[in-house]
């Protein structure tokens, strides 16, 4: 049966470490959604049908998980640099956690615990924004619609030249 189109209700049991909630039909066929908390309970629109999985988009949010915050960036949707800041912190340190315990168990074929190295800070600690630009006929732009004004990036100054990158397509 084709599922493209096709809208689900459904409960996001867990999350990739890139924040996209993980859940299953009720045929059993497993749904990435991005932008999740576990606990969330959603509609989801499948826009994408692989003979693994599918992939859904968000159409409403019927209950919201309690790891749910709202992000305090206001450009975390568009500029790809965090892929959490719609969970909370504790939520991000669990997941983070647990994938790290995973990699270590199932792959490492360790048996050790983790411990947790906490950092005091919570909010506006990332280094990192990346930049996808496109080539036009007369020059290289900035991939992001709308373009984001630098100054609303709440980690500090940022600084970025669009350059001809070495590829058709690159990111900075």
């Amino acid at each position: 049966m084709k599922e493209k189109n096709r809208v689900y209700k459904l409960n996001i049991t867990s999350v990739t470490t890139e924040g996209d909630g993980i859940s299953r039909t009720e045929e059993g066929k497993v749904v990435f959604t991005p932008m999740c908390c576990a606990g969330d309970e959603m509609t989801v629109k499948i826009i994408k049908e692989t003979s693994g999985y599918l992939v859904g988009k968000t159409e409403d949010l019927i209950t919201p998980s309690p790891d749910r915050i709202q992000p305090d960036c206001p450009v975390f949707r568009q500029c790809g640099g965090c892929a959490l800041r719609h969970m909370n912190y504790e939520a991000e340190k669990r997941l983070k956690y647990d994938h790290v315990r995973d990699c270590l168990t199932r792959i490492g074929k360790c048996d050790i615990t983790p411990e947790y190295i906490v950092s005091p800070v919570t909010e506006r600690y990332r280094n990192k924004a990346q930049y996808p630009v496109t080539q036009t006929e007369r020059a290289w732009r900035q991939d992001i619609s709308p373009a984001i004004p630098t100054e609303l990036f709440p980690t500090g100054t940022v600084c970025f030249s669009l350059k001809k990158p070495p590829r058709s397509s690159a990111i900075f």
